[in-house]
């Protein structure tokens, strides 16, 4: 009788202690699947002004968000690119970069090195984007880029000429083109 409560005892306690312990993986899982966070890197170059920006929007992206962790790279523009040729090098470069448009190029001449930011669509709204916008940053039909910002081509006219001449001012590249034929003495 007394074996058979011994072994009833010993029975429930490691149903107990299994219980326990199965219980606590499921809750530690549970937890680690609250605090696991994704970590990425990301590198751009600029002056404190610039940076202040980015860091101020990587704290307000991440209060937004927070499974993920950005972990910023910054530095200013001289010796930046000797930096980057470093890292691709030696395949240590930032998840998420900022590049001069000729970089890209440089890096990934294929389309190949970076990733195809088509394959995010879901995440990325590229509808944001116009065709040509993202022309710039394909490669091969890769998406390898998408742009921060354009640059404006703005012109000055000298309207004392226009008028010296009687021309109107420009309203197209046509335009422009006929009254450098007409102004090429000047």
């Amino acid at each position: 009788m007394r074996t058979r409560i011994v072994r009833c005892a010993a029975l429930t306690a490691s149903a107990i202690c299994t219980v326990t312990v199965m219980t606590g993986c499921a809750l530690f899982e549970r937890r680690m699947e609250h605090t696991v966070k994704t970590e990425v890197s990301f590198s751009w170059w600029g002056k404190d002004v610039r940076n202040e920006y980015t860091l101020d929007g990587l704290k307000a992206y991440q209060n937004s968000n927070k499974d993920v962790v950005v972990r910023p790279e910054y530095a200013d523009f001289d010796g930046f690119k000797t930096r980057m040729d470093v890292e691709f090098f030696s395949d240590t470069t930032a998840d998420i970069m900022q590049l001069n448009y000729s970089w890209l190029y440089e890096y990934s001449p294929d389309g190949e090195d970076f990733y195809d930011l088509n394959e995010l669509s879901e995440y990325i709204n590229l509808s944001a984007f116009d065709d040509d916008s993202l022309s710039y940053g394909t490669i091969n039909g890769k998406l390898n880029a998408l742009p921060t910002g354009t640059n404006c081509i703005t012109f000055y006219y000298n309207k004392t000429m226009y008028d010296r001449y009687g021309l109107s001012l420009p309203e197209n590249w046509s335009d422009l083109i006929k009254a450098a034929e007409v102004m090429k003495s000047d």
